[in-house]
């Protein structure tokens, strides 16, 4: 049974948890940045528990790491493990989009068009953020559409972990043309082209990976 205080405490830990993520995946707390329970406890009103329950989070997540005798640090992406997300994420949208077309329902595929229909007036830092939230609902709807909940949740997991990424991608990239991209699939997928869709969702992850690459120079 939960106590009140204990239930207090997780709620404490939950909004920690979310505001150092908020700050990771937007880039205000970069990679490199030290990261003390005192400090962040202090700054936050907090007792050092919710602090460290959200850090072993966030490290649980490969967003931070521990530094032994002196706290954590926000990480950084390494290529290999860039590279890796990337193409796990095609092969799983082009299975999903190969589901999809098997079994999307005309309920599915209304709710999909709204996700890809979404405009963005300005390609500003919080017209990127709520890209980010659109785009984050739409990759994980497709894997909703496909019908298998296996490959779903595999797929959400992937481009959660993917999100800092996606985010400095964003940085490179007109909204416009993302925008664009999406209902390009569904078209694709409502027409049950799947070589088409395929394409796209390749070509959609792959710009994405180059731009990352570009932004840190570690194309070569």
């Amino acid at each position: 049974m939960i106590t009140i205080l204990e239930d207090k405490q997780k709620s404490r830990a939950e909004s920690v948890y979310q505001y150092l993520k908020q700050k990771i995946i937007y880039d205000e707390l970069s990679p490199g940045t030290f990261l003390r329970e005192g400090e962040l406890a202090a700054e936050l009103e907090v007792s050092k528990t919710p602090v460290r329950e959200a850090l072993n989070g966030l490290k649980f997540e490969g967003l931070v790491e521990v530094i032994p005798y002196k706290g954590y640090i926000v990480s950084q992406f390494s290529f290999q493990e860039l590279k890796d997300l990337f193409e796990l994420r095609i092969i799983l949208e082009k299975a999903c989009v190969e589901l999809a077309i098997q079994n999307i329902t005309k309920i599915q595929l209304e709710r999909f068009k709204e996700l890809a229909l979404r405009e963005f007036d300005v390609d500003s830092v919080e017209a990127r953020k709520e890209f980010m939230k659109v785009n984050i609902g739409f990759h994980s709807y497709l894997g909703e559409v496909s019908g298998n909940k296996q490959l779903a949740a595999i797929l959400e997991n992937t481009i959660h972990k993917l999100q800092r990424g996606l985010f400095q991608a964003l940085k490179e990239s007109s909204l416009k043309t993302m925008v664009e991209e999406h209902l390009q699939i569904v078209e694709a997928i409502e027409m049950k082209n799947e070589q088409v869709a395929k394409s796209i969702v390749t070509k959609h992850a792959r710009d994405s990976h180059l731009n990352i690459l570009s932004i840190n120079k570690i194309l070569s």
